[in-house]
């Protein structure tokens, strides 16, 4: 009787040990199709910017984004967390990312130039002032920072809209605009919100709040990164107005 009792016992932790081996696979296989939608859909991301912020490039970037969020549904919960995190961050960026293409003339038809006679360089952009405020700020900050020994600077852009007067520009789309200026240049890289995401977790949308980063914060974003300097860009909206001309003022 001890013989055929201690033979089930064994038998059924077998068994329960296979279940679990299967399992832990199941969820393995999860989550690398999770990963390469990420990947999917920065790959897509750069092949964007790589043709003048293509429109069609970013709306597949969002569309892997969102398989990425729906097939992360499936994991355990803290895998689940981090990787719904991270999609819906990109997926978030990447509306601002197509409203900046839809500014661009050229982006949407990209045969427009040949119909024109002009070159390829023809690009009419709907700039606002902010824009512009924007990029008379980041052009008296660059040549100064560009002074640093770092071969290239990684510059995590943060921004939040006003809380006491309407602004015409979101600021999800002024920072998206920050980090096309970043990308005209070598030297830096614009860390995106799904890469701040992925490196801190959860807290990520409080790191982005703004105020004075937090230690752990930071360290997590170069251990992400594999980076021992980084630069946290503040975009702070500070004014606008329409009269008696059209104006607005934007600090970093």
């Amino acid at each position: 009787m001890n013989k055929l009792f201690l033979f089930t016992l064994l038998t059924l932790t077998l068994v329960q040990g296979q279940d679990t081996d299967f399992r832990e696979k199941q969820i393995q296989a999860s989550e690398q199709e999770v990963i390469h939608e990420l990947i999917r859909a920065e790959t897509w991301y750069w092949m964007a910017r790589a043709t003048s912020n293509s429109l069609e490039y970013h709306e597949y970037a969002g569309q892997a984004y969102l398989r990425a969020k729906e097939k992360a549904a499936a994991l355990p919960q803290d895998l689940k967390a981090t990787y719904t995190n991270t999609a819906e961050a990109g997926s978030e960026q990447t509306y601002w990312r197509k409203i900046n293409a839809w500014n661009s003339f050229r982006n949407i038809f990209p045969a427009a130039w040949w119909l024109s006679l002009a070159d390829s360089t023809l690009d009419f952009q709907d700039e606002d002032h902010l824009m512009l405020a924007l990029e008379g700020c980041w052009a008296g900050l660059e040549p100064g920072i560009l002074r640093q020994l770092t071969p290239k600077l990684f510059i995590v852009p943060r921004c939040n809209d006003s809380e006491t007067f309407e602004q015409s520009t979101d600021c999800g789309e002024i920072k998206d605009e920050f980090l096309n200026t970043l990308d005209m240049n070598y030297r830096f890289l614009g860390v995106r919100d799904d890469a701040v995401a992925a490196a801190i977790g959860p807290d990520w949308a409080e790191f982005m709040k703004g105020d004075i980063p937090e230690p752990e914060h930071i360290k997590a974003l170069g251990d992400f990164l594999k980076i021992n300097n980084i630069i946290v860009a503040d975009i702070i909206v500070i004014d606008e107005f329409e009269d008696p001309i059209v104006a607005g003022r934007i600090d970093i």
